[in-house]
Order: structure tokens, then C-alpha cells, then sequence
């Protein structure tokens, strides 16, 4: 039964289609939900609804009120967009249980409701891209018949660590386990334990959060993962398919899925039933039923290798100029990754220079933490000059590449390190926790605020102890807190460059309250009023 099928008839009204908080909601309390929200919509003459992800069970809710008002439909990851839509539109209000009876869902033509969803694109500028709910439908009923239909959706269920309002969390974690009868679990997986299911389920996720579990011993493991965003790495997949089926699908938020790889030992990617390729073209060039363009491209050259295999070679659009040079990101970052420091770099330009974000390992770290950034730099600038004549004139040494919940790089976080006056502490360490961020970080001795403050007995100043605890509360925690409200700021005892420190950050309800200490010695605290 399809998905419109789903509301207009009452099949299924009895069976649980949504977990929330440990309790399923049937198909019945789920119209009740919806139908509520579909009457809020028709209040209003505004052909248009914004949704946020931030509450999976929320936009699910949303979503069907919206469909069934009619209304075309913008998908928000970020609320700080919504000053880039230029329309006029709705939020939807707070639902709660209602005991309405007399309800009624519209037949509705899915190629007449439209979804909007925002994409960075290969500029990584925010730019809006329009599917059908058509397009939608057609690409959960091809992955369902190839990847999902061997498990029985009453005894499975999805669980994500990716958003909704994302394409892939849209069509792999919501329409396609839903319009098939399986239970979706709306409590977004935020850590390892989380995934500790009874029942066997489907993980939805990307690589970037599997890449950060790989050391975590799970009680179980999914049946089948999905993952996309970006290619899954190499030791990730091994370290998986040892336990579950893993599927890494390669597309984008305009082509949504173009192919996938289901083996780690395959060098190859394989076309999805359905979709094809234009051949003749230099670049990915696809048709398909999943978007409403004849066909779309992707800036990756390719080489087929049989009738539905092919390698990708590489993006085109990761070429700059600097100094009138023509630069391949990825052959830098290549060059970079030979370095005995280095775990994984990322390049990008950033004005006219070349800029580089760089994990280092534990060697790296050790030279790092004896020597100072600037050795570190010139040691690993040395070493690429072997290979390139155009270098990274600019460098920033995290513990991890900044992503986005989709498993792309986050460029927009990467540029806004960039953008910093301060020196950037060194990391040595990240723990996330719900609600509570703990960071253990040295400010080295070279750091820009060093100088003048003093210059025989240098120590942190208090300001920039204010703004790095302001600055990963807002960068890791997503809390975007104004840095005038401090209160209750306290100095105990000076902060020494050079010296490993933990800063722990935690989130009240009005407040978030934050911490340097070493060994129980608190060097400074203070609370952010929200």
C-alpha cells in the first residue's frame, strides 16, 4: 500500500508505524496527529510550510499535515536560513493529543506536492533544489525492492543518526520505512549505546559517525546499514561488514541515490535499478525518476568498468586557481596525507591562499604538543614541497574534519576557524555527551594572545578564556549563546601556555555553565545566561 494509500484508507490503522520515547504510536493515532496539523495548515492562505528537523517525531507529524494541506513543503536543517527564503510562509504550531474523530485525508497527486530542500552544492553557497513527492515515492520503491525487502518490517526496526530533513535521511529513514509498515524509531541517535536494540533493526547513518564508534564494542549490530554523505573510509567498512551488511550509497540532494557499493573489497560503484548514466558525457550525468529534470550532473569524471560498475576519477569542481595556478584539492590533500604526521587532512582556498585543516596522529601530536604549531607546519610544508610547488599557507590542527549531521564537510565551520584573530588552542582530546561537552586543550606558547600579556611571565588572559568556552559551546554543543551574558566569572589561579587543560561545558535549562580545570585544579568558571 503506498503512502497517500496509507492515510486515505484504514488497512492499517491498528499496526505502530512511529516509536517515540519508548512508545509506538498506531497509524490511527498518527492521523489523529496529522489531521490535526493538516486543519492548522488550512488556516492560513500561505501556499508554503517551513520544517526543521530539530524533533523527528515533530516532522514526521508536519510533514503529513503538509502534504495533505497541499502545501509546497521548504526542508531547514539550520533556522538561521530562514532569512534566505523569499516567500511568504508557515511554521507549524505545537501539536498535542487530540480526540478528533471526524477526520478526513484527500486523495493527492504526489507530482503536485512539491519539496524543497537546501543543498551547499559544490560551492558550498546554500542554493535551494525542488523535488515532487513523486520523485520521493519512486526512489523509496526502487531502494525498498533492491536493499530492503528480504526483512520483515513488522519485526524490523530504522533507527538514524542522520536528519530527516536531509535527502537521505528523507527517503532511507522516513518515507520509504514508513509507506513499507516498518517501525521508525523518531529518538535520533546521538551515541554508541543508544544503538544496543533488542530487535534487529536498519541503521541509517553517515561516516563520520561510524568512523567516531569504530573502538566501541556494540552489544548489537544492525542488520543493514546505509550510509551517505561521503565515501565511507576503507577501515570503517571493513570493521562493519564484519557484523552487518553495509551498503555506502554515493548521490546527491539534486540526482538523491545514483549508485552504491555493498562490499569493501569493490573498487567499483554500482547503478542503482532504475537509474543510468549518460555514457557519452565526461561527467556524471544521470536520468532517473528521482528528481524533474530530464537529467542532472554531478562535477565527477568517471570510468565505466561494465554494464552497471564504474570508478570515479575526480571532481572537477575541486579545482582553484592560486597564483594563477590550477590546483586539484584532492591531489593536495594527498600529498599532505603522506606525511608521517598525519591521519587525514582537508584543503580548501580561502581567499587567495591555500588553507588546510589537519588531524594529526599520535606522533603528529606528540611533536605538536613538544614543539609548537610552527614546527609542526614547517616540518610537514618541507616534506610537501617534494611534490608541489603551490602549498597551504594556512593551517589549523583539529582532533577531527568538521561535518555537517549529513556527513559532509562542514565548510561553513571550517571558515569561520579560518576567520578567527586568535590563535586556535591545540585539541588533544573531544567527549561529547548529552547535553555536556569536555574538551582537554593546551594553548601553546607561540599563540598570538601571548604577546604583551606578559612578556616574561606569559599566561592566558581571561578574555580569551571567555570566548573559547563561548566559541565550543556554540561550534560543538550547537547552543548559540551571546557572549556579553556571562555572569558569576571567576578566576582562581593563571593558565601557563604549554600546560594540557580540560574545559568541561554543560547545558542547564537557562544557562550553560562552564569550567577550566587540571587534576581538580580550577583554573577559572562562569555561566552563559541563553
Amino acid at each position: 500500500m503506498n503512502f497517500i494509500d496509507l492515510f486515505t484508507k484504514n488497512e492499517y490503522d491498528n499496526r505502530p508505524f512511529l516509536r517515540k520515547n519508548g512508545r509506538d504510536f498506531t497509524l490511527k493515532e498518527i492521523k489523529k496527529f496529522a489531521a490535526f496539523q493538516r486543519e492548522n495548515f488550512l488556516k492560513s492562505d500561505k501556499e508554503n510550510v517551513v520544517l526543521f528537523g530539530d524533533s523527528n517525531f515533530d516532522f514526521m507529524i508536519n510533514f503529513f499535515g503538509a502534504v495533505f494541506a497541499k502545501k509546497n513543503i521548504f526542508l531547514l536543517t539550520d533556522k538561521n536560513r530562514l532569512n534566505q527564503l523569499d516567500i511568504d510562509y508557515i511554521l507549524p504550531e505545537k501539536f498535542e493529543e487530540t480526540d478528533i474523530e471526524n477526520y478526513e485525508f484527500p486523495t493527492v497527486n504526489p507530482k503536485e506536492i512539491f519539496i524543497t530542500l537546501f543543498t551547499s552544492g559544490s560551492t558550498f553557497s546554500p542554493k535551494k533544489f525542488k523535488k515532487s513527492l513523486y520523485n520521493i515515492l519512486a526512489e523509496s520503491k526502487d531502494i525498498y525492492e533492491q536493499f530492503y525487502k528480504d526483512f520483515p518490517s513488522e519485526k524490523t526496526i530504522v533507527a538514524a543518526t542522520t536528519n530527516p530533513a536531509h535527502m537521505f535521511g528523507l527517503t532511507f529513514y522516513f518515507i520509504l520505512p514508513f509507506e513499507y509498515g516498518y517501525i521508525i524509531d523518531t529518538e535520533r541517535v546521538s551515541f554508541p549505546e543508544e544503538l544496543d536494540l533488542k530487535k534487529d533493526y536498519i541503521l541509517i547513518s553517515t561516516p563520520a559517525f561510524l568512523d567516531r564508534i569504530t573502538d566501541y564494542r556494540l552489544k548489537s549490530y544492525p542488520r543493514i546499514i546505509f550510509t551517505a554523505g561521503s565515501k565511507l573510509k576503507q577501515e570503517t567498512f571493513e570493521i562493519f561488514e564484519k557484523n552487518s551488511k553495509v551498503v555506502d550509497i554515493y548521490g546527491s540532494t539534486e540526482t538523491s541515490t545514483i549508485a552504491y557499493r555493498s562490499n569493501s573489497k569493490d573498487e567499483y560503484l554500482t547503478l542503482v535499478d532504475n537509474v543510468k548514466l549518460d555514457t557519452k558525457a565526461e561527467v556524471i550525468t544521470v536520468e532517473s525518476e528521482y528528481f524533474l529534470e530530464d537529467k542532472l550532473t554531478i562535477a565527477d569524471s568517471y570510468e565505466m568498468v561494465g554494464e552497471k560498475q564504474f570508478i570515479l576519477k575526480k571532481r572537477t569542481d575541486r579545482i582553484v586557481k592560486i597564483m594563477e595556478k590550477r590546483v586539484l584539492l584532492s591531489e593536495m590533500e594527498s600529498i599532505v596525507n603522506k606525511h608521517e604526521f598525519v591521519k587525514e587532512n582537508y584543503c580548501l582556498k580561502y581567499g587567495d591562499n591555500l588553507a588546510a585543516v589537519v588531524v594529526l596522529n599520535e606522533s603528529g601530536k606528540e611533536f605538536f604538543i613538544k614543539n609548537g604549531k610552527l614546527k609542526t607546519v614547517q616540518k610537514i610544508k618541507n616534506f610537501c614541497k617534494n611534490y608541489s610547488e603551490i602549498l597551504p599557507k594556512k593551517w589549523k590542527f583539529l582532533p577531527e574534519i568538521p561535518t555537517t549531521q549529513s556527513g559532509k564537510i562542514d565548510r561553513t565551520k571550517i571558515e569561520k576557524l579560518f576567520d578567527l584573530n586568535l590563535s586556535f588552542p591545540f585539541i588533544t582530546s573531544i567527549n561529547i555527551g548529552q547535553n555536556s561537552l569536555e574538551l582537554k586543550l593546551i594553548f601553546y606558547k607561540n599563540s598570538n594572545f601571548f604577546n604583551g600579556h606578559f612578556e616574561n611571565f606569559p599566561i592566558v588572559p581571561g578574555v580569551v578564556q571567555l570566548f573559547y568556552a563561548n566559541f565550543f559551546t556554540e561550534n560543538m554543543l550547537g547552543i548559540k549563546l551571546p557572549l556579553t551574558e556571562a555572569k558569576k566569572v571567576k578566576f582562581s589561579n593563571i593558565i601557563p601556555p604549554d600546560k594540557e587543560i580540560t574545559l568541561k561545558i554543560k547545558e542547564k535549562e537557562n544557562s550553560v555553565e562552564y569550567t577550566y580545570l587540571s587534576d581538580d585544579r580550577i583554573f577559572s568558571s562562569g555561566i552563559f545566561v541563553k
